[in-house]
């Protein structure tokens, strides 16, 4: 199984921040070239909390590395004249590295892909990640280590659907592996729909330690508050726009962030 390249990684410019929570988005995301607005918002939620955190769009990561394999030049992001076929491309490479192809799936939907969809039982997902671990590590502890200066309270993986599990699972595994005593969280559209059965099911606890479903902005903080160790130094919570109103979904996305989208202000927005 191939390991990923090394162009993958960010810039050497890219700036790095302390964090209490970090959010890792996995690839290839269902939105695909999509900055992910889900991650941003609970980022705005946690720093009127006081509390920082970074997001790593690894799905960005990946985009950047097979937007050469473009038929045509073109932005990477945004969903009009976006590099369809360096998307493409690479989910194609990243299904094949999960090595899922030679498991019998348990159904297939016609036309479907079984590792875009999943469609695999548990022990044969944890296998395949488990064979991977060794691959991956290196390539992925750099990616985390990179967005923290210090073991985070949380690290949190947001899926928003199947195609996200395989990295999403590596991600944890990993994380878990450098920071045995920070918190593993699950969450997205994914986690929120496969709630109830993931709760019934006892096998799918070992994935996280916690899992977060809904729009699960109040929680988020409330979770890095009872998790958030006594003595730790963090600049006040910056005021909010409007102290005296409710609660906006507006996202913030980080410079460290936007420094994997490129140079081009038409690549992303910076939005707080």
């Amino acid at each position: 199984m191939a390991s990923p390249r090394a162009d993958w990684s960010p810039s050497p410019d890219t700036p790095s921040s302390p964090c209490d929570a970090l959010i890792v988005v996995p690839p290839p995301s269902p939105s695909d070239t999509n900055p992910p607005l889900g991650p941003a918002i609970l980022a705005t939620a946690a720093a009127r909390g006081g509390f920082r955190v970074e997001v790593l769009d690894l799905n960005i990561l990946l985009l950047r590395r097979f937007a050469r394999q473009a038929d045509r030049a073109g932005p990477t992001l945004g969903d009009h004249g976006k590099d369809r076929s360096g998307v493409s491309a690479a989910a194609r490479w990243l299904f094949t590295q999960t090595g899922l192809y030679d498991t019998p799936p348990l159904h297939l939907p016609d036309t479907a892909d079984p590792v875009a969809g999943m469609h695999y039982p548990l022990e044969a997902v944890t296998a395949a990640v488990s064979g991977a671990v060794g691959s991956w590590r290196e390539w992925l502890e750099q990616q985390l280590r990179a967005c923290c200066d210090r073991p985070p309270t949380m690290v949190g993986v947001s899926l928003m659907g199947p195609s996200q599990v395989f990295v999403g699972l590596l991600v944890l595994r990993v994380a878990k592996a450098i920071w045995p005593g920070t918190t593993t969280v699950l969450g997205g559209s994914h986690v929120t729909l496969l709630a109830d059965e993931i709760e019934r099911d006892q096998r799918r606890s070992v994935l996280a330690d916690l899992m977060l479903t809904g729009h699960c902005e109040d929680d988020f903080v409330t979770t890095l508050a009872d998790l958030d160790p006594p003595g730790v130094q963090r600049p006040p919570a910056p005021a909010p726009d409007r102290p005296e109103g409710p609660f906006e979904y507006l996202p913030t996305f980080s410079e460290r962030q936007l420094a994997h989208c490129g140079p081009s202000p038409r690549h992303c927005s910076r939005s707080r």
